[in-house]
């Protein structure tokens, strides 16, 4: 969302009386520029329930997260994570706090978000060379993941391509699944923080083989 539309957002949650809850989930992986500020920081009525978590910058099977909320949810929401599994492991609680306190997590951050670009960048590249011509590709300045939305193809070919690509090894996720009505368009989600830029390389060109194969019957 643009400041405007945050400014705004928090405006009309003040007016109301209305909690936002912000999941800030990949806040840290950020490409270029400076990261849009959290609507946490912008708060000035304590309407903001601020979430995030240690699985997308450290690992999932680290199962730590974290809520920044207003002073008069703090014991209700302590509440509700007592009631929902007694807590989190001290153990993984107390490394990760000496972790966070050494500031070896920074320097963690700022070699994994070098790594996440050339992914990133190995992927867009990737696609405009092996099917430039059939795809609109949009990016964002954060996140693990791009979309890819097909030219011309229609949504018959598309479940063709969704059966053809594993054949070579190529997963693939629709992306109008995360759409209440269907789009226009067929496209894809695609990840890029768990392949290396080579791999991604190779399944950017074998996901172009499996298109000429639909494309071609």
């Amino acid at each position: 969302m643009s400041l405007d539309r945050r400014i705004e957002l928090l405006n009309y949650a003040a007016k109301h009386g209305c909690w936002i809850f912000e999941d800030d989930y990949d806040g840290e992986l950020h490409y270029h520029g400076r990261p849009p500020p959290a609507l946490r920081s912008l708060d000035m009525g304590g309407r903001v329930i601020y979430a995030g978590t240690f699985s997308k910058t450290l690992f999932p099977g680290l199962r730590l997260g974290y809520i920044v909320c207003p002073s008069a949810l703090r014991g209700d929401i302590r509440a509700a994570k007592i009631y929902d599994d007694f807590g989190c492991s001290s153990i993984e609680q107390t490394a990760l706090a000496t972790f966070l306190e050494s500031r070896q997590y920074e320097k963690h951050l700022r070699k994994s978000l070098a790594e996440l670009r050339n992914r990133r960048q190995a992927l867009i590249e990737g696609l405009s060379k092996h099917m430039g011509a059939h795809l609109d590709v949009v990016t964002s300045n954060g996140g693990m993941h791009a979309v890819a939305w097909f030219r011309k193809l229609s949504y018959t070919d598309f479940d063709k391509l969704l059966a053809q690509a594993p054949k070579r090894e190529v997963g693939l996720h629709p992306i109008h699944p995360f759409y209440e009505t269907r789009p226009a368009r067929p496209g894809l989600m695609l990840g890029f923080a768990g392949l290396s830029p080579e791999q991604l390389r190779t399944a950017m060109a074998r996901l172009a083989l499996s298109l000429n194969d639909v494309i071609a019957r």
